[in-house]
């Protein structure tokens, strides 16, 4: 599982988590910064934290007071194909902001690798996102729902499979650099 939450305190923060079955309950997001949450594992995870910013500290804080830093690891900011890499091992991404992104690159790129992505029904992230098809949508700021979201990319191996295959078709029809090309030569051709 793959978590992104970025906010200007923890900007450009990603989080992989590679286990078999856990659950994040109270993840609040204020632009992406983890204002609360705890992570009920099933069986012992490992949470990959890459990024930086202010909330480093509360973040690793957290860790130590929820008894789970032996599973929690904070990478530092890392490099493009480092986060590739990563989401190319991760069972889904989560995007839980409570503001609107406008076209977040990091859904895209989630769907080049085939990976499943759970986001707040809001702004550019339900605008990319078909729920059911090729991701799910949760309500923004509904830690239920979110949590619900996540049970179903553990539970059901199928419908993870089956929206994986759709994101990835859906980057290669419409996301892929000769396409976006193509696109932006017609705007161009268009213009005169």
């Amino acid at each position: 599982m793959y978590f992104n939450i970025l906010t200007p305190s923890f900007n450009q923060s990603v989080y992989l988590l590679r286990c078999v079955a856990s659950v994040w309950n109270q993840v609040g997001s204020q632009s992406g910064t983890v204002d609360r949450c705890s992570l009920l594992a099933i069986r012992k995870p490992q949470l990959l934290i890459a990024g930086d910013g202010p909330d480093r500290g509360a973040l690793e804080d957290l860790s130590e007071n929820l008894d789970i830093s032996s599973s929690v690891k904070f990478l530092g900011k890392q490099p493009k194909e480092v986060i590739l890499d990563l989401m190319n091992g991760a069972k889904f991404l989560v995007l839980p902001s409570l503001w609107y992104e406008g076209f977040p690159m990091t859904i895209v790129e989630a769907f080049s690798q085939g990976l499943l992505v759970i986001a707040s029904n809001l702004g550019g992230m339900a605008s990319v996102i078909v729920h059911n098809e090729t991701g799910l949508l949760f309500e923004q700021g509904n830690s239920d729902d979110l949590a619900e979201k996540i049970r179903v990319g553990f539970r059901d191996a199928d419908a993870v499979d089956r929206m994986s295959d759709l994101a990835r078709h859906q980057f290669n029809t419409k996301y892929t650099d000769q396409i976006q090309f193509q696109q932006l030569t017609a705007v161009y051709n268009a213009l005169g």
